[in-house]
């Protein structure tokens, strides 16, 4: 990573004081709205975040870590924090948590938040992010995580897995197995990680000679009692094989294994193919 953008590089490129510089970010009317919308204008090109902590911490990093992730809804990511605050709690560190709700401009400024207080490292999920993020995040100079996808470049470091492997490697198993009628429920507006797998699995299937006879999307995150009810819309249709958004570990369920309390009863000549854990079955079945 490159040094941290500071106040003295603003002042450089705006072609003024770093005192003129500080009273902008202050918002001192003292100083002129021309010179002040240049400053500005700066500050946004080079992603500098004013630092909070400047009057008495100048010189120290924090021991916080920036973490932002999609949804606290879907548990995927609650596991996925409680992981993250368990091995930061090791090493001494504490996560700044911001939830996104999917929003890039949400994470934006949440990001930009959370950057004024100078965190050691920062912590998002996925590789799509605005621009001005991912200025903020090369100009900061600290150790930057991307998880869940490895699909692309990043701008320090990523961990997780392809999805469109994932998912083509899912539609071969299937085919394998012999089944021939898909379905799909889940979401993939701005959940750049499932839009890469439904469209990588369409893909595979559609060039393989199949389609999807039940794609189910939620306009919005779905869920348990969404869930619920797109795989009860999308089992009307018979002998269709089910696959499901969330992103894990593709995991298979034998026929009639998510029953009784959820008041299903899948056909005998299906499969059901979802991403996701113990935990949601517990949670799906009323445990």
């Amino acid at each position: 990573m490159t040094d941290r953008t500071t106040l003295k590089d603003v002042a450089l490129v705006a072609n003024v004081s770093q005192m003129t510089v500080s009273r902008v970010v202050r918002g001192d009317r003292r100083v002129s709205v021309r010179t002040r919308d240049r400053v500005q204008r700066i500050i946004e090109q080079i992603g500098y975040v004013p630092n909070k902590l400047a009057g008495s911490l100048a010189h120290s990093r924090s021991n916080q870590v920036a973490v932002l992730i999609p949804s606290l809804v879907n548990n995927v990511y609650s596991q996925v924090l409680t992981g993250i605050t368990e091995m930061l709690e090791r090493a001494d560190y504490n996560p700044v948590v911001g939830v996104t709700n999917n929003d890039l401009r949400k994470e934006e400024a949440l990001l930009e938040s959370m950057m004024s207080w100078r965190p050691a490292a920062a912590i998002l999920a996925n590789l799509t992010h605005t621009d001005r993020t991912t200025r903020i995040l090369r100009a900061a100079s600290i150790p930057v995580v991307e998880i869940m996808d490895i699909n692309g470049v990043p701008i320090d470091m990523s961990v997780g897995f392809n999805h469109i492997h994932a998912a083509e490697e899912l539609a071969d198993y299937l085919i394998g197995r012999g089944y021939r009628r898909f379905g799909y429920v889940g979401w993939i507006r701005n959940e750049f990680a499932a839009s890469a797998r439904y469209a990588a699995l369409r893909a595979r299937l559609e060039r393989l000679g199949y389609g999807l006879v039940a794609p189910d999307l939620f306009k919005m995150p779905p869920d348990v009692p969404g869930g619920k009810y797109g795989t009860s819309c999308s089992w009307s249709r018979p002998q269709t094989q089910m696959s499901s958004s969330t992103p894990m570990i593709w995991r298979q369920w034998e026929e009639r294994s998510i029953v009784s309390k959820a008041e299903y009863r899948f056909p005998a000549s299906s499969q059901s193919q979802v991403s996701q854990d113990l935990e949601w079955a517990k949670v799906f079945l009323g445990h």
